[in-house]
């Protein structure tokens, strides 16, 4: 496959791109889809929070077709979320979601400066934020000890979200 070509926004200030991701019914691999939306109109989607892990991308991921080079840590999360009943069960309907390492074109680095100021609006109007431990044991045993001394709800989900198969 070739490389991702990002169409320009046309004002990277107030647009941004959502990422739609499906399962490919041959080969169970993450098939994505970009779409540029203001952030006034934009439809409901959930972003997500992660750490990037290792600098060198490793993996690539099909997007409109091309090739996007992710890190681990990214494709970790894809592979459960095409894997795993959490993260297909609304395969039906368009399910958006906001994550910076494909939505930002990396190697424009106006772009990327730009979509930086604006993170806090995306994260505030997002309708969830999923947070991503990763398959880390570490990173998860410290999410447990946190929930068990804080009581703390949110944290409670993320760890819940981390009890699958794919890591």
């Amino acid at each position: 496959m070739s490389k991702y070509i990002y169409r320009p926004l046309d004002k990277p200030d107030a647009e941004f791109r959502l990422l739609r991701i499906r399962k490919d019914p041959l080969t169970d691999q993450p098939q994505c889809s970009l779409q540029k939306y203001s952030l006034e109109t934009c439809p409901d989607y959930t972003a997500l929070s992660y750490t990037w892990g290792d600098s060198t991308p490793t993996h690539n991921v099909a997007v409109d077709g091309a090739d996007v080079q992710i890190r681990q840590n990214l494709s970790d999360f894809l592979h459960a979320y095409t894997t795993e009943s959490w993260g297909m069960a609304d395969i039906e309907r368009p399910v958006f979601y906001w994550i910076d390492q494909i939505c930002i074109d990396q190697e424009d680095p106006i772009e990327r400066s730009e979509q930086v100021r604006i993170m806090n609006k995306i994260y505030k109007q997002a309708k969830t934020v999923l947070i991503w431990l990763g398959c880390d044991p570490e990173m998860i045993e410290a999410a447990r000890r946190r929930r068990d001394e804080e009581d703390d709800d949110a944290v409670t989900a993320m760890i819940l979200a981390t009890k699958f198969t794919g890591c």
